[in-house]
């Protein structure tokens, strides 16, 4: 027989298939790459869906704290106070440097700030909140804290130099295990009392 044939004849039979000990071996690897692929997979989505609600809960935190603080177009806001009329852990009054009594209230039953200008109706701010859109008091504290000439907590009007604000939006329950996102801000202001 001739050299050839023989390695051929050698050649095939070496061709069993797969032993048990490969294909348990692929089935673990295969199994470890799934698993993780998998874990990726729901993290990519959760998050594709909790970071748009944590930037709208951003947004909406920041828009209403821009409105306490600057104003817009309706009336000006908390840095343009001439004198603190109310000092209230849920709400502060004021009069602004163009006389006009703003005050900025949350409602602790419907979870939204409020404001008034002079004596008309009360408006939610921003005026977009949506409805499954929330605001609470941040840390178990109060939405508004104040501070006299010596930073010393404060709750008469006359003296009040200083206005603490503090709360968190959130969306839905604002967990990100339930795909929610929720936002906190902190914001001070000097009360100059414009004349």
């Amino acid at each position: 027989m001739s050299l050839c044939i023989r390695l051929r004849m050698s050649a095939m039979a070496c061709k069993k298939g797969f032993t048990l000990i490969e294909l348990l071996m692929t089935m673990a690897i295969l199994a470890i790459l799934s698993v993780s692929g998998a874990w990726l997979l729901i993290y990519l989505v959760q998050s594709s869906v909790f970071i748009p609600n944590k930037l709208n809960a951003d947004m909406v935190a920041q828009e209403a704290m821009d409105i306490m603080i600057e104003g817009d177009r309706q009336a000006r806001g908390l840095r343009f106070s001439r004198n603190i009329t109310e000092s209230l852990n849920e709400s502060v009054a004021f009069k602004n440097a163009d006389n006009l009594t703003v005050r900025f209230r949350w409602d602790s039953g419907n979870k939204k700030i409020y404001r008034q200008i002079n004596s008309s109706a009360e408006a939610v701010i921003p005026y977009y909140l949506g409805s499954g859109v929330t605001v609470a008091p941040a840390a178990n504290a109060s939405v508004f804290s104040y501070y006299d000439a010596d930073e010393t907590s404060t709750t008469d009007s006359a003296g009040v130099r200083r206005v603490k604000m503090r709360f968190k939006v959130m969306t839905g329950s604002g967990n990100y295990s339930d795909w929610e996102g929720q936002a906190e801000h902190v914001s001070f202001v000097c009360v100059r009392k414009f004349e």
